[in-house]
């Protein structure tokens, strides 16, 4: 699912995520984390702005779905 989201084939709202089990938003939240963390490890040439442009897409696909995901499970603990 974070490979789909960091593609833009899923668009993350928090209707997506409240369908899920806790361990199961666990899960996504660990692979979008890993996700990101491989793909700020991977610098592009400074040269390539169009694969410039397309890794801070991802990184701010995966960002904010992070940041929908803690929203999420901030409103369900309460």
């Amino acid at each position: 699912m974070a490979r789909d989201i960091c593609a833009g084939h899923v668009l993350v709202n928090e209707r997506t995520f409240r369908r899920m089990r806790v361990s199961e938003v666990d899960k996504v939240r660990f692979e979008m984390n890993r996700l990101l963390t491989s793909i700020r490890g991977s610098q592009p040439s400074l040269d390539d702005i169009e694969a410039l442009r397309d890794r801070n897409r991802q990184i701010q696909k995966i960002v904010s779905a992070l940041r929908v995901l803690d929203f999420h499970l901030q409103a369900t603990r309460k």
